[in-house]
C-alpha cells in the first residue's frame, strides 16, 4: 500500500499543483509499485493530457531507443486495463483505444509494429476475454502476441531479453485450445513455441527471464524443472507478492489445462511455494479462487434444498473450499447454522478453516442430523426436520455465542425472527 505522503503528493498534483517531470513521473511509478494502480493511472493521464501540469513538459528524450511519450502511453493503456475502479465493460475498450490513438499500426495491421507494444495490446485483450468471456478477446489476443513475436528482438536475438510476446502466445493457444478452437493444432503449435524459447532464449537471472522459462517448462509438464528456473532468481530481483498476482494467475490457469486438482500434485504445490514462499493461503486463493455460495429464499422448501446443495458439495469434496455465504429468508436458516455450527464447539477463525475436515453431517446441530439423516423426503420426516430445524436454531440462538473475534456476544431468541414468524415486541 502507498504512504500517506505519496498519495496526498498525488492529490495535490491532480488538484492542480504544478510539478517538474521528473517528479511526477516519479510520483505514478511510486504509486504503481505500491499497487494503487488507480491514483497512478489517473496521474499519468494528468502527466499526458494536462502539458500545464508539468512545469517543463514532457522530455524529447528516449530510453533504449524508445521515446519518453510513447512509454507513457503504453503504461497509461496498461494501467486503464488494470484499473480496478473502472468497469470491466469499458476499461479494456479505453486502454485500446489509448494504444491506438499513440500508435497506429495497433488498427492498421499492414504497419511495421513494435513487439512490447503488440505485446500489452495482446494482454488487454487476454484480460478483457477474462473478465467478459468472449472467446472473440482470446482470438485477437493471439492475433497480437503473434504479430508482436514477429518483432521483438533484434534480427539476430528475436526472443529479446525475456520473450514476453512468445510466452504469452503460447499460453492463449492453450486457452484456444481448451475452448475448442482447433485444440490439437493449438496445442501443437504451443508446446513447439515453448520447446524453442527453452533452446532460443538465454538464460539470465532476471526475474522477467528467469519467469518465461519456467512458465515454458510448466507447459510443457516439467514442474521439478520449472522450480529449479524460480530459484535461480536472486532474492533482490524479485517483484513484490502482489506484483506476481499476474504471474501467478497465469500459471494457475496452466495448472488445471493439466490437472483437475492441482494442488494434490506435489511438485506443482512446490511450485507454487517456491513462487510464492510462505503465503499458503495466497497460493490457495490463486489456484483456486475465491470461493462463495448464495442460498436463496423460499421459507423452508428453500431450507430442504439448500441441504442438499451442502451435502453435493461436500460429497464432491468443493464445500471445504467455500469462504463467503450470502443467504436470505430460508436460506438463512441453514446459512447461519452452517456458519455458527463450529463456533458451538469452540473453533474459531476463517469459514473455510472452521469446517476444515468436518463431514457435512458433523456441520449440522445434533437435532439436523436426525432429520438428515431420516425421513426428510416423507410427510413424516418433513415435519419433524421443520420442528427440529426451527428449535435448534432458536436454541443456540439464545445462548452465549463465541465469534470468530474471541468476543462473546448473546443474542435472545426472543427478539429473533426468521421468514413469517414475528418477533414479540
Amino acid at each position: 500500500m502507498p504512504d500517506g505522503e505519496l498519495i496526498d503528493r498525488a492529490r495535490k498534483f491532480l488538484g492542480g499543483e504544478t510539478l517538474k517531470f521528473e517528479e511526477a513521473d516519479a510520483l505514478w511509478k511510486g504509486l504503481k509499485d505500491s499497487d494503487a494502480l488507480s491514483l497512478a493511472r489517473r496521474v499519468l493521464q494528468q502527466i499526458r493530457q494536462k502539458t500545464g501540469s508539468l512545469s517543463d513538459g514532457i522530455p524529447d528524450d528516449a530510453v533504449d531507443g524508445v521515446p519518453i511519450s510513447d512509454i507513457l502511453c503504453r503504461q497509461e493503456a496498461l494501467l486503464t486495463s488494470k484499473d480496478p475502479e473502472l468497469s470491466a465493460s469499458i476499461r479494456h475498450d479505453d486502454a485500446l483505444k489509448i494504444l491506438a490513438r499513440g500508435f497506429r499500426f495497433i488498427s492498421d495491421k499492414t504497419r511495421p509494429g513494435d513487439g512490447e507494444t503488440l505485446g500489452i495490446a495482446g494482454g488487454i485483450c487476454k484480460r478483457r476475454w477474462n473478465d467478459l468471456g468472449q472467446l472473440k478477446d482470446l482470438i485477437e489476443a493471439e492475433e497480437f502476441y503473434e504479430r508482436g513475436t514477429r518483432c521483438y528482438g533484434p534480427t539476430d536475438d528475436p526472443f529479446g531479453a525475456d520473450a514476453y510476446p512468445h510466452i504469452n502466445k503460447a499460453f492463449v493457444e492453450d486457452l484456444l485450445a481448451v475452448a475448442g478452437d482447433r485444440p490439437a493444432e493449438r496445442r501443437q503449435r504451443a508446446d513447439e513455441l515453448r520447446k524453442e524459447i527453452l533452446e532460443k532464449l538465454k538464460p539470465s537471472d532476471e526475474w522477467f527471464n528467469a519467469a518465461t522459462r519456467a512458465e515454458a517448462l510448466f507447459g510443457l509438464k516439467q514442474y521439478g524443472k520449472a522450480t529449479d528456473a524460480l530459484r535461480e532468481i536472486k532474492p533482490g530481483k524479485r517483484p513484490a507478492p502482489w506484483q506476481l498476482r499476474t504471474t501467478a494467475e497465469q500459471f494457475a490457469h496452466l495448472s488445471y489445462i493439466h490437472e483437475e486438482r492441482p494442488l494434490d500434485v506435489p511438485d506443482i504445490r512446490t511450485f507454487f511455494e517456491t513462487l510464492l514462499p510462505g503465503a499458503g493461503e495466497a497460493i490457495r486463493g490463486v489456484v483456486i479462487g475465491k470461493v462463495g455460495l448464495a442460498l436463496s429464499g423460499g421459507g423452508f422448501r428453500a431450507s430442504f434444498y439448500h441441504l442438499g446443495v451442502l451435502a453435493c458439495l461436500a460429497e464432491r469434496d468443493i464445500l471445504r473450499d467455500v469462504e463467503v455465504l450470502s443467504c436470505v429468508s430460508g436460506g438463512s436458516i441453514v446459512g447461519a447454522c452452517y456458519w455458527l455450527s463450529p463456533r458451538w464447539s469452540g473453533h474459531s477463525g476463517t469459514l473455510r478453516e472452521a469446517h476444515r475436515g468436518r463431514s457435512i453431517r458433523r456441520k449440522l446441530p445434533v437435532p439436523w442430523k436426525r432429520g438428515f439423516t431420516g425421513r426428510c423426503g416423507t410427510s413424516r420426516g418433513q415435519p419433524m426436520l421443520l420442528r427440529s430445524t426451527w428449535t435448534s436454531f432458536r436454541s443456540h440462538l439464545g445462548t452465549t455465542i463465541p465469534t470468530s473475534a474471541g468476543r462473546v456476544s448473546s443474542i435472545p431468541a426472543s427478539t429473533t425472527g426468521c421468514g413469517r414468524t414475528r418477533s414479540r415486541r
